[in-house]
């Protein structure tokens, strides 16, 4: 709201009276950009100008010593200066003025310890205020540890967590179809069903972390209530993720409507400055504009219970679901379906992304033409390559194509540098 004064609470406060907005409109008329580095437990900030950012660009690695030369950070002797902030389009108002706030209120509080990363991501503007007022002892009560072990509880089933203080290589983000868990990629199946997972193995071998989400209703997290809209799943997943993947490299894989969840906390995550993954991997779902006039399937709201599985059977859900597992496969295909089916894109002002997009069709997919996942080249400025894997749709549970797949990431994985 134009105009909207911000006063803070606690010692001092009278004094206190700070016109965030006018902070944020003048940083706007002169082009700025924001820069916000941790380095050690101190957060410093920096104002880029226009000029200054597009002579700075010509790589990330240019780009951030700049910054941290300017801010009296750059030596030798401490390279490790990473960079949250780099542009101020790439993020949303929320989070700019949430900047703005915690700059205002640094100076306020001097001696209040530095914020933590995770109160410019996610914590309200009253949880900045009560952070800074409580001289850096009052905290949101959410217990991130254990939010995370929900999400990605497949970590330490997939063997490769990173312990012992190291750091990981890489982290690889992964997003399973409707109707199915993580474990489809954090698992290799037991007895006669196990298939080595090329993909694990390369994050065994090469240090990287295998983070595969979980969404609420099934699984562990069976006893929680389902979640039905997209950008709802994106918004509740950012907090977990963020810091996670804020210091370490990262790619991104996404199956089926994964892939549209993904796509949301993508642009979530560049929306509070997180960076974005080397690579990312799409594959058997439309283009996310695609109108709702085009999208194959049909609205599954709209279907009975006997139309509703031969909607399931076009998508190559295997047979044995619809047996006495369908009381439990039921109400789960149906929210997950809901997710995809109520998903309006309303990214049209948005820059596309900039990393490589790998994407891949079925030959046998039922519903997913080689068009429609062509249509993520619109999505990108990055190299693109759609690829072609013989299977159904749900090939990641077929055992040759889902190895080949693997196979094929895995290749494009071992030419990142890390």
């Amino acid at each position: 709201m134009a105009g909207e004064r911000t006063t803070t609470n606690g010692p001092g406060a009278a004094d206190a009276d700070v016109d965030v907005d006018a902070r944020i409109a003048r940083g706007a008329a002169l082009g700025v950009g924001a820069a916000a580095m941790r380095t050690n437990d101190k957060i410093v900030r920096d104002v880029l100008d226009a000029t200054k950012y597009s002579c700075a660009r010509q790589s990330e690695d240019t780009f951030t010593h700049d910054i941290a030369g300017r801010a009296g950070l750059w030596n030798k002797k401490n390279a490790r200066v990473q960079t949250y902030y780099i542009r101020r389009r790439d993020m949303d108002a929320k989070t700019v003025r949430k900047i703005n706030l915690i700059d205002v209120l640094e100076e306020q509080y001097p001696e209040c310890p530095a914020i933590p990363r995770e109160g410019v991501w996610w914590w309200t503007e009253d949880d900045v205020r009560a952070w800074f007022c409580s001289n850096g002892t009052k905290t949101p009560n959410v217990n991130l540890d254990d939010a995370f072990k929900r999400w990605f509880p497949g970590l330490d089933r997939s063997q490769t967590r990173v312990d012992g203080g190291k750091i990981p290589k890489l982290r690889v983000l992964c997003f399973a179809n409707a109707g199915n868990t993580e474990d489809m990629y954090t698992s290799e199946g037991t007895g006669p069903r196990r298939a080595i997972s090329p993909l694990l193995e390369w994050c065994k071998q090469n240090g990287a972390e295998m983070l595969a989400v979980q969404l609420p209703g099934r699984a562990n997290r069976r006893d929680e209530s389902y979640i039905f809209e997209i950008r709802k799943v994106a918004e509740e997943l950012l907090p977990i993720v963020a810091s996670t993947l804020a210091d370490v490299p990262y790619v991104c894989i996404g199956h089926s409507m994964g892939t549209w969840v993904a796509f949301e906390l993508l642009l979530a995550l560049r929306a509070v400055g997180i960076q974005m993954p080397r690579q990312v991997f799409f594959s058997a779902f439309p283009f996310p504009d695609i109108p709702h006039k085009s999208r194959p399937w049909r609205v599954n709201a709209l279907l009975d219970d006997e139309t509703f599985r031969d909607e399931c059977r076009r998508w190559d859900v295997n047979e044995l679901i619809f047996g006495p597992m369908w009381n439990i496969y039921h109400p789960l295909m149906r929210s997950d379906f809901h997710l995809f089916d109520k998903y309006d894109f309303v990214h049209i002002d948005e820059d596309n992304f900039d990393f490589p997009l790998t994407t891949f069709y079925a030959t046998g997919d039922k519903m997913i033409t080689r068009e429609m996942v062509e249509g993520w080249e619109m999505h990108t400025t990055g190299a693109f390559e759609l690829i072609e894997i013989a299977g159904n749709h749900l090939f990641p549970l077929q055992k040759e194509p889902k190895r080949e797949w693997l196979q094929m990431i895995v290749d494009r994985l071992g030419r990142l540098a890390l």
